[in-house]
């Protein structure tokens, strides 16, 4: 499922950002740690067979932030028929693949912040109707010899606040989405 943001998408994107963080959703990376260390190449593969670990306070928390988010959606605005959008887009990704196939791109960006706290709030309600425990989001990151070490740490304090699968990936774009299908059988990216 493809959508390119329009003038109105990304006015919307904004606008989530700023909903987001009304509603208290954490948007800024926890304290940072002095140390950069490496994030971890690839998945953590006993994860994936775990996924009733997850932490019940952040499924709850995600299943909040999706009946905020589906509430503001139903207002007749432009913001809200952009987040009605959104929501249906990640939703429909979780129907059509299913949660273990689809993979979210997060690289600590301001449009890859309002993606995940879609994806997860989407993943939440696709779990809570699916009657099964709540499945980890897996997240794709592409690793640039370059990057900031603020953007490591938001990701790996991301990743540990939203208890989120990390993949990651250094050998550029193509290749990395290439090896994501191989590994994981992904189906689905959905980027911001």
């Amino acid at each position: 499922v493809r959508v390119k943001p329009s003038g109105a998408a990304a006015l919307g994107l904004r606008m989530l950002l700023s909903l987001l963080y009304t509603l208290g959703v954490a948007l800024a990376p926890l304290p940072l740690r002095r140390s950069r260390t490496a994030l971890p190449r690839m998945c953590d593969q006993s994860s994936l067979s775990q996924p009733a670990q997850a932490d019940a306070a952040d499924a709850a928390d995600a299943l909040a932030l999706h009946r905020r988010l589906k509430l503001r959606s139903e207002v007749e605005d432009e913001f809200g028929r952009a987040l009605k959008e959104g929501l249906e887009v990640c939703a429909h990704s979780l129907r059509l693949y299913g949660p273990a196939r689809v993979v979210t791109s997060f690289n600590g960006g301001k449009d890859a912040v309002a993606i995940l706290h879609l994806m997860r709030a989407a993943l939440a309600a696709h779990s809570e109707a699916a009657g099964g425990p709540r499945e980890r989001l897996r997240v794709i990151f592409f690793e640039q010899r370059d990057e900031f070490p603020e953007v490591d740490a938001f990701v790996r304090d991301a990743v540990e606040r939203y208890d989120l699968e990390l993949c990651t990936y250094s050998d550029g774009f193509a290749a990395g989405l290439e090896s994501c299908i191989a590994e994981h059988g992904s189906a689905a990216f959905v980027l911001g």
